[in-house]
């Protein structure tokens, strides 16, 4: 078995951007992105993807905000038969390597309170902390919960 893959994709890179969207349908139904949606983020944010023997199974999708160097995560999906292996915290430990080394000294994300395996990735492996609750934020009764992760040089890899 091969290393994983991380890659950043571009607008041009149709399979790529295909296999994303199947992800995302497989991730979350009829809220899904389709292809054409995700052009438009790679257009106005970044899509990476994590790659093993040329299959995606993970992608994540951050957005810039109105803040200076900061990043919001927009989407995060993991390919059912890969869950619970750690291939989402890699992917964001990744990514959150990358945008430090850039730059961004901030990401915020949104996460529903009842997604105990989300929250769990965000708070104990990755260092998210919430910072509020947004009552109703996707429609009557579907709260989400705010959290961020201030980024220093040391959320740095030691091989870096």
């Amino acid at each position: 078995m091969t290393s994983p893959l991380l890659l950043e994709l571009k607008p041009n890179q149709w399979n790529l951007l295909n296999e994303v969207a199947e992800l995302d349908r497989e991730a979350f139904a009829e809220d899904g992105l389709t292809p054409a949606n995700l052009v438009l983020l790679c257009h106005s944010g970044r899509i990476f993807i994590l790659q093993e023997e040329n299959v995606i199974i993970a992608s994540a999708i951050f957005l810039p905000t109105d803040v200076f160097r900061e990043f919001l995560l927009f989407s995060l999906a993991v390919r059912p038969s890969f869950r619970r292996q750690g291939k989402g915290g890699l992917l964001l430990q990744s990514i959150l390597a990358t945008l430090a080394r850039e730059g961004c000294t901030r990401l915020i994300l949104t996460v529903g309170p009842e997604n105990q395996p989300a929250l769990s990735l965000y708070t104990h492996r990755l260092g998210f902390r919430q910072i509020a609750r947004l009552p109703d934020h996707f429609g009557p009764g579907k709260d989400r919960l705010l959290m961020e992760k201030v980024l220093i040089m040391a959320d740095l890899p030691k091989t870096c």
